[in-house]
């Protein structure tokens, strides 16, 4: 049985894409138990965990989308060595426990050959840890917390989102030049909206600026009158919105 390496899978990543990597990667993945079976017509099955309920619900249907456009296009051109590709979806309502629930499902009983997308740090990091375990690959689409990359990395994991760092310093100086630097924070108390927070905070206080506030709310608001109001008593130059999902259209 062959195993293809981190880099390996890297270089095929970035020619590729993940689509067309799945043909490079069906002769090496610790479920082919031979070339034969690589080439026969049984389905390649790719489990995808997205929060398609809860206030994440709105962001995972491009991922989903995404997947399903990608798929179709793939198998009408013969699908990968005459092997179809088939996407199984599992809900983890933004919640590690449901996550986790999902990813067993997806290996043990429906038994997909890796697993794809999250939203929320926490989710990721849990289905990360627990495909790690299960000798299944895990490509995050959605989540962005640092730690994907940094304390939680591990083999089994890859990440194709930029993290909030990187996001921060992409952002930062258009938003100091146009708007100015004395800003105020909206930030989802979760560990996504705490990791942006953090982020912009860094991003800002490097360019000379000054964090006038920050409120915090709690995952799922739907009124940020109160949130609002207390940027506007302040008269920042800028309000930083840490949101995602129906929290982010909700305080828009």
């Amino acid at each position: 049985m062959q195993h293809v390496s981190r880099r390996r899978f890297m270089k095929l990543a970035s020619a590729t894409g993940a689509a067309l990597m799945l043909g490079d990667l069906t002769g090496s993945l610790p479920f082919t138990r031979s070339r034969r079976v690589a080439y026969a017509a049984e389905p390649i099955k790719v489990g995808i965990i997205d929060p398609l309920s809860g206030p994440y619900s709105t962001s995972s249907i491009h991922d989903v989308h995404g997947a399903t456009v990608a798929v179709d296009r793939f198998n009408k051109s013969g699908g990968v060595l005459g092997r179809p590709v088939r996407l199984v979806e599992a809900d983890d309502a933004s919640n590690v426990r449901t996550g986790l629930t999902a990813a067993a499902k997806l290996i043990k009983d429906d038994r997909v050959d890796f697993l794809m997308g999250t939203l929320n740090g926490e989710v990721a990091l849990a289905v990360g840890d627990f495909a790690k375990a299960e000798n299944r690959l895990f490509m995050v689409t959605g989540a962005h917390v640092p730690e994907l990359t940094g304390s939680g990395c591990n083999s089994h994991t890859f990440v194709f989102m930029p993290n909030a760092w990187m996001l921060s310093k992409a952002v930062t100086p258009y938003l100091v030049k146009t708007y100015g630097t004395r800003w105020f924070m909206i930030t989802a108390e979760t560990m996504d909206g705490r990791a942006a927070e953090q982020a912009m905070t860094d991003a800002l206080l490097a360019r000379g600026g000054n964090v006038l506030g920050s409120v915090g709310t709690a995952f799922g608001t739907t009124d940020f009158a109160v949130a609002l109001t207390q940027a506007k008593a302040v008269k920042p130059d800028a309000v930083i919105l840490n949101l995602y999902g129906w929290d982010l259209v909700h305080a828009l």
